[in-house]
Order: C-alpha cells, then sequence, then structure tokens
C-alpha cells in the first residue's frame, strides 16, 4: 500500500497590516478633503499620512522585498512628524 504524504499550506487572504494600511489611506482620503474646507485637522490629517508612509515602509519590506522606497517613505514620515512637533510647539 502506498501512501503519499501531501504538504498543504494554507495562505491568509489578507495580511493584518495591509488591513490597516488601506483603513489609513482611507482615513487620509477623508481628512485630506475635510482639511481642504477646514485647517483645525490639519495635524491630525499629517499624523495619519506619517503612519501611513511608516506601515507602507514596513509592508514594502516585509511582503514585497523592495527596499529602495522605503527610505523616502521614512524620510517623508519623519519630516511630517517633526512638522507636526514644531506647530504644536
Amino acid at each position: 500500500m502506498n501512501t503519499k504524504v501531501v504538504d498543504v499550506k494554507f495562505k491568509r487572504l489578507f495580511k493584518p497590516t495591509m488591513v490597516v494600511q488601506a483603513i489609513f489611506t482611507f482615513a487620509d482620503l477623508i481628512l485630506g478633503i475635510i482639511t481642504i474646507f477646514d485647517n483645525k485637522l490639519l495635524n491630525v490629517f499629517l499624523g495619519i499620512m506619517a503612519a501611513t508612509l511608516l506601515i507602507m515602509a514596513y509592508n514594502n519590506t516585509k511582503f514585497f522585498k523592495k527596499k529602495n522606497l522605503n527610505y523616502l517613505y521614512i524620510i517623508f514620515a519623519t519630516y511630517l512628524i517633526i512638522s507636526i512637533i514644531i506647530d504644536i510647539w
């Protein structure tokens, strides 16, 4: 009697950080439209944009294995965080 052993790999349909990136991107879109009409939420918009860029850098490294664009994401996220701190201070 011959018995075959089959290795089955289950892939997740979604990755949690990709879902978080999609939610933050949607929030950026909504807050960007709101910020056009009301400047009071500018720091919130920039904070979520910085978080989105950092998550994008992580996803780019972890899932897509591309490192060249990560430096740009991290530089712009750092710039946004510093501009928020200067504006609050």
